[in-house]
């Protein structure tokens, strides 16, 4: 009678733990079953539209519609570990933030109208951040870090962050495809008061410093 209650109990075990792992299976190929038909829709949309779902505003977003920036930490160039949210009080902040090396070039454009307005302005402030997806990239995290230093001028280092975390929080309300590069303007609250994605029109580099001069007036409001 106990052999029997023991086999059965063994059986069970065993049929448990395959339940188990048929489970976590079903979960893993549908997961990437979700990723891939993601990723094959953004590029789908990136050779029909360039990836631009809308043309970014002449304006700023209002207080009160804003995003606040997601919280979180990633190491810059120079080894220095940055929380974003603790840079933003007090400066109006562009973010340039890609997910794929396509949105990197991009980005580019809009640092480079960015930095040769604002450059040397004391309120203003800029970060790249290079986010890394996928468990086998984190694997090669000190290569990647490395090659990125040989790639990426000393001077702007310190405003270069590798994030190799959850990217969930990341793309939630800000990414609507994750081929594009993004940028965002926030302001002193860390809240997201313009945000352009895509290849940027010369319009849309235009709105992006007046917008920054508009955010730089209210800090400097805020100061006096």
């Amino acid at each position: 009678m106990q052999l029997t209650a023991r086999r059965t109990f063994l059986s069970k075990t065993k049929e448990e733990k395959q339940a188990a792992k048929e489970k976590r299976k079903q979960e893993r190929k549908e997961l990437v079953g979700e990723i891939t038909k993601g990723y094959f829709s953004d590029l789908k949309e990136l050779k029909q539209s360039g990836g631009k779902r809308f043309f970014a505003k002449d304006k700023l977003i209002t207080e009160k519609d804003a995003l606040v920036f997601p919280e979180f930490q990633a190491k810059n160039l120079r080894n220095r570990v940055i929380n974003l949210r603790t840079e933003f009080p007090g400066s109006t902040t562009l973010v340039l933030m890609w997910l794929r090396a396509y949105g990197q070039i991009m980005c580019s454009k809009y640092k480079e109208n960015f930095t040769k307005e604002f450059a040397d302005h004391p309120d203003v402030k800029y970060f790249e951040v290079n986010v890394v997806e996928g468990w086998f990239y984190r694997l090669l995290k000190p290569f990647i870090e490395k090659s990125l230093r040989s790639q990426i001028p000393v001077k702007n280092q310190g405003n270069y962050l590798c994030y190799f975390g959850n990217t969930e929080p990341l793309k939630k309300g800000l990414v609507e495809n994750v081929i594009v590069g993004y940028a965002f303007l926030v302001d002193s609250h860390g809240r997201v008061r313009w945000k352009a994605h895509g290849t940027p029109t010369q319009e849309e580099l235009q709105y992006m410093t007046d917008c920054t001069n508009m955010l730089i007036r209210d800090v400097q409001k805020r100061k006096t």
